[in-house]
């Protein structure tokens, strides 16, 4: 594969490559650990009348999902070239052809294809990464490259999130940085509750945007084995902390400078860096939370 140079995108271009290997991972070990039984499906198979077929669907209903969503990771992983090369064609993803039957006519047959994709996109993501460590030259288109994570995962409709985005973007004046403060706490809201869905969380403030933030932080962290040290696990929580008194500032910041209180002009002494803060706090929040989500199996 030839070196890909990519200017300026260089360092986002192989974080998004890094994010989807992330997940290519945690995909491969849900595979592993939900192996459906061939012998019990087939027995299963066997037994005539609807009970046997309920067996059958019963064990391969897990299966099913990885599946669906290794799909969905190989579409993506095209996502990028496309995005970022001119000329993508042969950086893209080369996989096994798709099976013609459905899943449950051929199980065995997408299994197969499922362990070949999940090799193959691997291996591909690999041989990207080392594609792109290259020198930065002016080959490449210039995208936005903020929200990077949340663009990959789709935890926000890509829509939606070009929405906000735009709205963050020109900053000239200062009608617009009060916008784009605004843009930045409710991109962060839409993060939260989006998380919150994929968390199974029931009952979520809407009014109370802090809350809302710590739990979904709380959530993460509940889920979040890793076998760490009590110092290293009180270093974590103290971070954790961090984020949540971030969350009161982008919420007070807001309420002070942004919009959504209906003011009809923007407020004095309103500054570009402050909209600059509102929006890395904002990126710095939706990072952590669309990374702990892969991280987690969950995206």
């Amino acid at each position: 594969m030839e070196q890909i140079e990519l200017g300026a995108a260089q360092r986002v271009f192989r974080n998004g490559l890094r994010t989807r290997r992330r997940t290519g991972e945690a995909l491969l070990a849900r595979r592993r650990g939900i192996d459906p039984d061939w012998q019990q499906y087939d027995q299963s198979l066997g037994v005539p009348g609807l009970a046997g077929r309920l067996r059958a669907w019963d064990l391969l209903r897990p299966f099913e999902s990885v599946v669906e969503a290794t799909r969905k990771w190989a579409d993506g992983i095209d996502t990028l070239p496309r995005t970022y090369i001119r000329n993508p064609e042969p950086y893209l993803l080369v996989g096994p052809p798709t099976p013609e039957e459905p899943f449950l006519i051929a199980p065995k047959v997408w299994a197969t294809w499922t362990d070949a994709t999940l090799d193959k996109g691997l291996k591909h993501l690999d041989s990207l990464l080392i594609a792109s460590e290259a020198v930065p030259t002016r080959q490449v288109r210039a995208p936005e490259t903020r929200f990077e994570e949340l663009r990959l995962t789709a935890l926000i409709h890509p829509a939606q999130l070009s929405g906000y985005v735009a709205r963050m973007s020109p900053m000239r004046t200062k009608a617009e940085i009060s916008e784009a403060i605004g843009a930045a706490k409710e991109l962060t809201e839409a993060c939260y509750k989006a998380a919150g869905a994929r968390l199974g969380l029931t009952d979520l403030p809407t009014d109370d945007f802090p809350k809302l933030g710590k739990l979904v932080r709380r959530e993460l962290a509940r889920r979040d084995k890793s076998p760490v040290s009590q110092r290293a696990q009180r270093a974590i929580t103290q971070m954790g902390s961090g984020l949540g008194t971030l969350d009161d500032a982008l919420a007070a910041i807001r309420n002070e400078l942004g919009t959504g209180h209906g003011r009809a002009h923007p407020p004095a002494g309103l500054k570009r860096f402050h909209g600059q803060l509102a929006i890395d706090a904002a990126e710095m929040q939706t990072r952590y939370v669309a990374n702990a989500l892969v991280d987690l199996g969950l995206l």
